[in-house]
This record gives C-alpha cells, structure tokens and sequence, in this order.
C-alpha cells in the first residue's frame, strides 16, 4: 500500500481554516469569514466585521517550510492578482505538527502595496520575508507578532 501524504492543496485548505478561525477567535466572533466556491480570483477568504459591515477580501497564502533559515517564500500568481484598496494579502508560516497546527508567524500585506515591496515578474509577485524576531527587512511592517496582532491590524483598517 502507498505512503499517505497531505497534499500540498490539502495543506493550503487547512492553512486557510486555520486563518478563517483565527480571525473569528481573535476578534471575539466579531469576523465572520466566507469561503467562494472556487478560488479563481484570487480571494480565499471574505472577512465580514458583523459591528461595521465591512469586508475584506483576502488572499491567503501559507508555506510549512523556510528556504533558509528565517526566509519564507510565498509567492501570488499575477492571473489572480487585485490590488483593491480593502484587500489583503494574509501570508503564514504553519506548523502541522500531528499534536499541534498553529500559526508560527504572519505577515498582513495590503494588496495594493504588493507589487511595490515583492519581486514582480510576468507570472507572480514574490514576497520572501524573515520570519526572525528581530529582523528589520522590508517586510517587517507587515509582520504581526502574534495572530491576535493581525486580527487588530485588519480591524482597524479604514
């Protein structure tokens, strides 16, 4: 009998209910997220903040590996890319320890500011952040110390 192996579509489905809990369990049930039925433009999750009527379309991208020791590559295809002004880009560093799934860092980046800090080529825009403490990189602006950190950096968003 073959070997089983989570699939890296499977990890990408998992990581984006994990995020989709997060935001509910950090604002306190404030954000309800939605999932469209496929993914083709790009946005995998709709955060809706049930106090203003707000929403956010956010494209969730998730690595469980780094390509050195602290860099993480995450990358956005351009066939999918929108850089409207309410959207993001939530970008995590997973674990799927058997005992334990969590988020070991994230990064919550405007997708109008996308292009301007990742590499942009003719099919994808790529983002390698350090996820190190104390690393002062270009995207250490977007780096949320915690996931609490990015439910309050979305929340108040204008």
């Amino acid at each position: 009998m073959e070997e089983q192996v989570v699939s890296t579509v499977q990890k990408g489905a998992i990581g984006e209910a994990i995020i989709a809990a997060w935001l509910a369990i950090g604002s306190d049930g404030r954000l309800s997220c939605f999932s469209p039925i496929a993914d083709d433009g790009g946005i995998d999750l709709l955060a809706y903040d049930k106090h203003t009527g707000r929403s956010w379309p956010i494209q969730v991208k998730t690595r469980t590996k780094t390509i050195t020791k602290n860099i993480v590559h995450f990358q956005v295809r351009r066939a999918t890319f929108n850089a409207w002004p309410n959207a993001f880009l939530i970008a995590a560093l997973m674990s799927y320890e058997t005992t334990k799934l969590s988020v070991r860092r994230a990064w919550l980046v405007p997708m109008g500011e996308l292009a301007q800090v990742g590499k942009v080529s003719e099919n994808k825009i790529v983002i390698r952040p350090s996820w190190a403490e104390e690393s002062k990189d270009k995207y250490t602006k977007y780096r949320c110390q915690t996931m609490s950190d990015l439910v309050d950096r979305l929340l108040h968003q204008s």
